[in-house]
């Protein structure tokens, strides 16, 4: 089965390891979409969904781990936006699973939510950690 988003050149952030991060979690969701086709159960949609927030959570905090090391100006507002996608995220992820929201609402919201981060808010620290040597 093919996957959803395949990981082009125009997802990078221009920092390696963002850009890997990224990608786990391009995989992570073309894994939900996958298991929803499949008809997959509740549960294994369930493991996908925990794993994406794990990993989420992970993947934010090395991004702000960098940004304080490196003293980003814009640190504070960043990380007060991966506050609140985190808490949405947790939110939609428990209306799913309660079958408060069905399977389109959140996969819709997951996608937008991720690729518009990548696109929006973590671009913008490309020039400022690729100016400092971090690449």
């Amino acid at each position: 089965m093919a996957n959803y988003f395949e990981w082009n050149d125009s997802y990078s952030v221009g920092v390696k390891a963002f850009d890997e991060d990224h990608k786990i979690i391009m995989h992570l969701l073309n894994e939900l979409l996958k298991g929803h086709d499949s008809k997959a159960d509740m549960q294994a949609q369930g493991e996908i969904l925990i794993e994406l927030i794990k990993y989420t959570r992970y993947h934010f905090r090395h991004e702000e781990e960098l940004m304080i090391q490196s003293e980003y100006p814009d640190y504070p507002a960043h990380r007060e936006h991966h506050d609140l996608l985190f808490d949405k995220v947790l939110k939609f992820t428990n209306d799913y699973l309660n079958r408060a929201m069905d399977f389109m609402a959140i996969t819709t919201f997951l996608m937008e939510w991720w690729l518009g981060h990548i696109q929006e808010e973590d671009k913008q620290y490309k020039g400022w950690f690729n100016g400092r040597g971090i690449h």
